[in-house]
Parts: structure tokens; sequence; C-alpha cells
């Protein structure tokens, strides 16, 4: 995931050591790659320090910003006091609020273990809709389901996940969809119709990509439009 750790400029030098150190908390998931401001500054046209004004605390700012610098998440960190630190997160794909946590730093550099993992690796969910009949669906080369109009799979895990899906008479579709921690990403199939009769082709086309899965899927409660429920291990 590409994000753009930016540090109250009220904050000062303080504030930019605090954004150094959450950059290297994300950066040692693995499964962060963080965007340096000068990047930043060069794709918008302004300053980092001017963007956290000019935004501040208005989300629909913030994913304007985010689409045009292709970030897809902003990590603003604001200094408290000496032991801590304020962190809102930004989803520029979601449209759900900012999220807000702190984190203690202490003394010692210590902090609360979980913090990565609550913040921005809590599991969310995915509901895929308008699935066309008889569709055969893939997730991240691996995992494999017959939705039935519409399909929830909850949980999973956040980060980005490759769809692959085959349909009678659709030609097959291949995207990639970000899931947000803690909450629930929607959407639809958008699979193209064909223009001549349905004829038979492969259950899979062969696809290459490359992706990355933030954390990887460990378990996947599914359930169909028609209730039922799976588990995949």
């Amino acid at each position: 995931m590409y994000a753009a750790v930016l540090s109250d400029p009220s904050d000062g030098q303080d504030g930019e050591r605090s954004s150094w150190w959450v950059e290297a908390l994300l950066r040692s998931s693995a499964a962060y790659v963080t965007v340096e401001p000068t990047i930043l500054e060069g794709r918008l046209g302004e300053s980092p320090p001017d963007l956290y004004r000019r935004c501040w605390n208005d989300a629909r700012c913030w994913r304007e910003a985010g689409l045009r610098a292709g970030v897809e998440q902003f990590v603003l960190v604001e200094r408290v006091d000496e032991r801590t630190l304020g962190l809102r997160v930004v989803d520029v794909a979601s449209d759900e609020p900012i999220r807000l946590d702190k984190v203690d730093i202490g003394t010692t550099g210590r902090h609360d273990p979980d913090l990565v993992d609550r913040l921005f690796f809590q599991p969310g969910a995915l509901h895929l809709q308008d699935v066309p009949p008889g569709a055969a669906l893939r997730l991240d080369h691996r995992y494999e389901f017959t939705p039935d109009g519409e399909l929830l799979i909850d949980p999973i895990a956040a980060g980005k996940h490759i769809l692959e899906m085959d349909a009678p008479g659709h030609a097959p579709l291949f995207t990639s969809v970000l899931v947000y921690s803690g909450q629930r990403t929607t959407i639809s199939s958008h699979m193209t119709p064909l223009d001549r009769a349905p004829r038979r082709i492969g259950r899979w086309t062969t696809w290459w990509a490359m992706g990355v899965v933030a954390g990887g899927v460990t378990a996947l409660a599914v359930t169909h439009a028609n209730g039922g429920t799976a588990q995949t291990p």
C-alpha cells in the first residue's frame, strides 16, 4: 500500500521526528511503501505543510489529493505531548470517516505492539454485487467460489486482493480491490456481456499480474446471497 505520512507543521522538528517514527513502523510491516514528501510535492504542486493546513480535518480534501498524487492512504501525525502521538488515517478510496488512534511512544521509544494491527491491518469485509449467473470466482489466485448473485467475504485480511471471474456469455474479469481495515468494501462485478452467443471457455483464463496482499488471507468466512456459509482454511 502506498501511504504518505505527514506531521502537523506546528510541531516543527518534533513533528518531523514523529513522522519518521511512524514511517519506520509502517515499513517494518513489509506491506507499506511510504511516499517521500518531495515526490508528493512534485505531484501536487504544493508543499506537504501547505497541504496539511489546507485539508486539515476534511476527508474529501485528503481523498482528492490522494487521487491526484497516487496515494492510497494519508497518515497524519500530531504530537499530543512528549509521550503521545495522535494518528489520523484517511483511506483515499473509501467513504468512511477519518480513523483516529493514538500511540504512547514513551521516553524509550517503546510503543503499543498492537497499534499496527489495530489501526492498519484489522480484517475488513468484501461484498461483491451484480454477479452474473453461473459465475466462477477466484480470489488471490487461490480461493475459489461460485457466487449466486452476490458474495460476502467476512472477515478478509486488509490490503490488496486479486479477483478473477469467468461467467457464461461474459468477457472474463480480472481486477484488484483494496480492503480497508475494519471496513466493508462493496464493489460491482461489472462483467461485460459478449455480443455473440455464449461459447464455452476454459473455467479460468490465464492472467499474469503482480499484486501486494497485506497480511495474507488466513481465514475466510463466506456468506452467499442465499444465506449459506462456508469456511475456507
